[in-house]
């Protein structure tokens, strides 16, 4: 703000304050400075509440998302908090109904939180030296094949970080193909470096370790052609179960 503004303003809307002089006038400023500090904790004040309800509004979205219920809970959960509020502490249940878990309202919160989660784990990935990734298909209970991607990864401090890096429908075919795609679509989502992929882990099924068109076999291909190298690992957990239950011992 220019200088000429600041004075036209003050000559013209606060001509009062120019007959203050010496303490007078340090006085009346400390006054001032007082009642804006009062005004500003006024405003703190009111706009706590609002945060803490829609910190608490996050909150029970990620107990709904984790656990697995259905958005419209919310809903019902609010009721219930209503009833103990009324109960416990009848001075506070306003506090309880500003809490908003519509349906709607859940669902935005969640994806806000799976916004959030994706954004810090590209943080963290950026800072990969080496990474490897673990590929798991299975059905549903729709019917659908849905590809497990795991991501594991270590930083110049030694640091290792192993997360979910994505879930991918598979709605068509699971050719070795369509997961490969897959697997570089979430590789290429979250900013990984094609070079700095070491190894490649998968189970036995046909189309993840096939010598030319498995899964394993192509991510290996491409990580050489971006000048890195990758190894192939083959998950036996299953197979060592199903021997557990069938031999003879």
């Amino acid at each position: 703000m220019k200088a000429y503004n600041v004075r036209r303003d003050y000559e013209t809307k606060h001509q009062t304050y120019m007959s203050y002089s010496g303490v007078e006038r340090e006085q009346k400023g400390k006054q001032m400075t007082t009642l804006l500090l009062v005004q500003q904790q006024y405003f703190s004040w009111a706009k706590k509440p609002q945060e803490n309800a829609t910190t608490a509004s996050y909150k029970v979205a990620q107990l709904i998302a984790q656990h697995g219920k259905p958005f419209s809970d919310g809903e019902f959960i609010k009721q219930c908090l209503a009833k103990v509020a009324g109960i416990m502490c009848p001075e506070q249940s306003q506090e309880f109904d500003s809490v908003s878990l519509s349906r709607n309202t859940v669902v935005q919160r969640i994806e806000d939180l799976s916004a959030n989660i994706k954004h810090q784990l590209s943080d963290k990935t950026c800072a990969f030296d080496f990474y490897s990734i673990a590929c798991d298909e299975s059905t549903d209970a729709t019917d659908t094949a849905q590809l497990l991607i795991f991501l594991r990864g270590v930083d110049n401090n030694f640091c290792v970080m192993e997360e979910l890096l994505d879930l991918s429908s598979l709605n068509t075919t699971t050719t070795g193909k369509d997961i490969f795609e897959a697997v570089s679509n979430a590789i290429d989502k979250i900013g990984l470096k094609g070079d700095k992929l070491c190894g490649v882990t998968t189970d036995g099924a046909p189309a993840v370790t096939g010598e030319r068109k498995g899964v394993a076999s192509m991510v290996c291909a491409e990580v050489q052609e971006s000048g890195g190298e990758a190894g192939k690992m083959r998950c036996i957990i299953h197979q060592e179960a199903l021997c557990a239950t069938t031999a003879v011992l």
